[in-house]
């Protein structure tokens, strides 16, 4: 019968498979199979160290000591020096990275893209047994030992701290820009850029207008406990007042003063939080309480 060429050993030492002029020590056309991962087959090397393996159960892991050999997990993906190597029975998991996800061991269904991403320069704080969270960017991943669910880090050093919250960039980032229509509790903002539903807290003033025009939504209240404002300016404390001074006050007494008639009351801030100057028109020597309400003044700043 006929005889057809296989494989080819070139005077130069190459082996040509599927091919008659090898180019490489080893020259494959076609397709290659190994068996399973195991701790000694199906394995690829570079310089004695695996750098391709797929153990587990439709796992793939790619990278110097990426995954492990000692799992019973499945459906992961590690790519990059010892991404998910701590790995145990953690599942789902996707690691992209140098040491992504490295300290994971039963946390499920996590992504970590980045160096040191869901680990931290901080390995006390590693994702270990945390499940569902998403941690983007280089050094990107939680901020407490306590293992968390559902927490979503994004940017450089980005650090979240609860579960079902999610933080963007790191503590030095000074603006956040977002494009679009914004939707607060609802998802379909159509009338406005920011559309909130539900209730706004305001701790602050608000600008209105390019150039400040005027302000809204900073205001408040605090008492005065136990004190004979009299003519004298004096400062007293007054638990939760803003240090700022753009602030309009009115203080009133729940006592009678001495001489109550034609007597007012002038109240401002010194720009030291919890604190106010008060004084009256009228001598007045009786010592109450005195309930002080505050509302951001508009601004042209």
């Amino acid at each position: 019968g006929s005889v057809s060429e296989k494989m080819r050993i070139t005077s130069a030492g190459k082996v040509g498979i599927g091919t008659t002029s090898p180019t490489e020590a080893l020259d494959v056309v076609g397709n290659i199979n190994v068996p399973a991962t195991s701790p000694t087959v199906g394995q690829f090397k570079i310089g004695g160290s695996t750098v391709l393996h797929s153990y587990g159960t439709q796992s793939i892991f790619l990278g110097f000591n990426a995954g492990n050999y000692s799992t019973t997990q499945f459906l992961n993906v590690g790519i990059g020096a010892w991404a998910l190597n701590g790995n145990t029975t953690g599942n789902q998991n996707t690691a992209i990275g140098q040491t992504a996800l490295w300290l994971n061991t039963t946390g499920s269904d996590n992504t970590a893209v980045g160096r040191r991403a869901g680990v931290t320069s901080d390995t006390n704080n590693a994702n270990v047994t945390g499940n569902g969270n998403t941690y983007i960017g280089s050094d990107a991943g939680p901020g407490t030992s306590t293992q968390l669910n559902n927490a979503t880090a994004i940017g450089y050093g980005a650090r979240v701290d609860s579960s079902n919250q999610v933080v963007i960039g790191n503590t030095s980032v000074t603006t956040t820009l977002l494009n679009g229509k914004v939707g607060i509790g609802t998802t379909a903002p159509i009338t406005s850029t920011l559309e909130v539903e539900g209730s706004t807290n305001l701790n602050g003033a608000v600008k209105i207008g390019y150039y400040g025009a005027s302000y809204f939504g900073g205001n408040g209240a605090c008492k005065i406990s136990s004190q004979a404002i009299s003519t004298a300016p004096n400062t007293y404390t007054c638990a939760g007042m803003p240090a700022a001074t753009e602030v309009a006050i009115t203080c009133s007494g729940t006592q009678a003063m001495t001489t109550p008639t034609g007597s007012a009351v002038y109240c401002r801030t010194n720009g030291t939080s919890d604190q106010v100057v008060c004084n009256t028109t009228i001598a007045n020597a009786v010592s109450m309480d005195w309930i002080c309400s505050w509302v951001y003044l508009p601004s042209a700043s």
